[in-house]
């Protein structure tokens, strides 16, 4: 217990010691209201890449970069911050800070808080490639570009009231969980305070159901994911091999490595590839790795999961059963052993039995803002037309299409409009108390504007997730 208890404390002192410091910062673009309409948007905001020091995989500074929303009014009790991890990406300037799968910041952005998108070592503006499922580096640029967007808040004389909350897709979710996972094991959060984290669709258990899952097909779509993780774990490690021709057949050898400097697109490795994997792989390797439990691949990959930590707040995974990109037994293999444990507060939620890895996206981001939105102390907003009489209860909130709405004083009309600005549902009825029925309508938010006998109007948000 002593040992633990030294590491921890020398853990903790070697991450204060960093110098972690906003380098620069440059404004992309203004949005409006209207620019934000897709978002419901509570205010307009401004777009920022900013660059930031942070730690490489070798330990040596570096400068990365990444993508920050900061609503434009002012908010004295500070604004919450809410972080998205991107997707897999190989090239290395397809990301947040040139504004690639950059929604869910907006769309945090737009709901009040600050938005924070980090490109991770290897992209963006950091030097070299991108160490792909490093869990330490995940966490690190993700936390080193948290302490730098502060600084940022300073210098725009705003602030942050402290709250975090992380969600991320796909490779996204495992950079959540590295980043929630490094905070809590090295007692991190007096200084990041992720009151909540929801990651979606993510490969939790590389050494295992993911790496497994490259081999279970023949015709395995996406085989330049195996080659971007072995050179993440060279990288990382230095002994995965000390000549590529250990790993990769002829004539696959020769190149593989070149085709990994994020220049070329997922599609185009991919087109490079044989879908079987056994095709270019060496078979030494694979059966070492299938009977060795001290193969190196193995350690190195194994060294990487995330599922395996006791979380003390909340950790909401959502999943999808068709996904056959990345197993969802990822999540319920995490769900089970944080509790097994003793975490009492994990989650895994599927977001359609249907839904496949692109379709899994908007349940899961809809699901994460939802959960955020009832955890999060956000600044009551001027510019939100929020309902001005009293007494109105519209409940469930999110609802799955059964939405009641009671109120003190007599309603007359509802109306429903979706993302667009279209309106989906009218009724003029008199009622204090009444049921409406939007089960038809897909996942997403809208907006349910009332009026009541004497005229006044008011408009409250509403979420529909089945």
């Amino acid at each position: 217990m002593n040992k633990l208890y030294t590491f921890l404390v020398l853990a903790l002192i070697s991450y204060k010691s960093q110098s972690q410091s906003l380098v620069s910062s440059t404004l992309l673009r203004h949005y409006t209201n209207s620019d934000l309409q897709a978002y419901f948007p509570e205010n307009e905001l401004d777009l920022y890449k900013i660059t930031y020091e942070t730690l490489d995989i070798y330990g040596n500074l570096d400068t990365a970069s990444g993508a920050v929303t900061i609503p434009s009014m002012n908010c004295s009790a500070g604004f919450p911050i809410g972080v998205y991890c991107h997707g897999t990406q190989f090239e290395k300037q397809n990301v947040p800070s040139n504004r690639v799968e950059i929604d869910a910041g907006l769309f945090v952005g737009a709901r009040g808080y600050v938005g924070v998108m980090p490109d991770y070592i290897g992209h963006g503006e950091s030097r070299g490639i991108h160490p792909y499922l490093h869990e330490e580096t995940e966490a690190t640029a993700t936390l080193d570009m948290i302490t730098a967007t502060k600084e940022l808040l300073t210098q725009l004389a705003k602030t942050t009231n402290g709250q975090i909350f992380i969600t991320g897709y796909s490779q996204g979710g495992h950079a959540v969980m590295a980043t929630h996972k490094y905070v809590e094991e090295n007692l991190l959060y007096s200084q990041f305070n992720i009151l909540a984290s929801v990651p979606a669709s993510g490969p939790y258990d590389i050494s295992g159901l993911t790496y497994e899952g490259m081999f279970a097909d023949p015709s395995y779509d996406y085989p330049a994911f195996l080659p971007y993780l072995m050179n993440a774990m060279q990288m990382a490690y230095g002994n995965i091999y000390t000549n590529v021709s250990e790993v990769y057949k002829a004539p696959y050898d020769g190149y593989i490595q070149s085709w990994l400097d994020g220049s070329l697109t997922l599609t185009a490795l991919n087109n490079f590839l044989p879908q079987d994997v056994d095709t270019f792989m060496e078979d030494s390797i694979l059966l070492s790795y299938d009977n060795d439990p001290n193969n190196r691949i193995r350690l190195a990959l194994e060294d990487n999961n995330t599922f395996d930590w006791n979380p003390t707040r909340q950790v909401k995974m959502y999943y999808c059963e068709a996904d056959h990109l990345v197993n969802h037994e990822n999540a319920l293999l995490a769900d089970s052993v944080m509790k097994s444990n003793g975490s009492m507060i994990t989650e895994a939620v599927s977001g359609g039995a249907s839904n496949d890895h692109f379709g899994c996206v908007q349940p899961s981001l809809l699901g994460a803002i939802s959960l955020f939105e009832s955890l999060a102390n956000r600044c009551s907003l001027a510019s939100v037309n929020e309902l001005s009489f009293n007494d109105v209860n519209i409940y469930p909130n999110p609802s799955t299409g059964i939405v009641n709405i009671e109120s003190y004083d007599d309603i007359n009309e509802v109306h429903v409009y979706n993302s667009l600005g279209s309106l989906i549902y009218h009724s003029k009825k008199t009622f204090t108390k009444q049921s409406i029925d939007l089960s038809s309508l897909p996942n997403g938010i809208y907006h349910l504007t009332l009026k009541n006998t004497a005229g006044v109007k008011g408009t409250k948000r509403l979420m529909i997730q089945k």
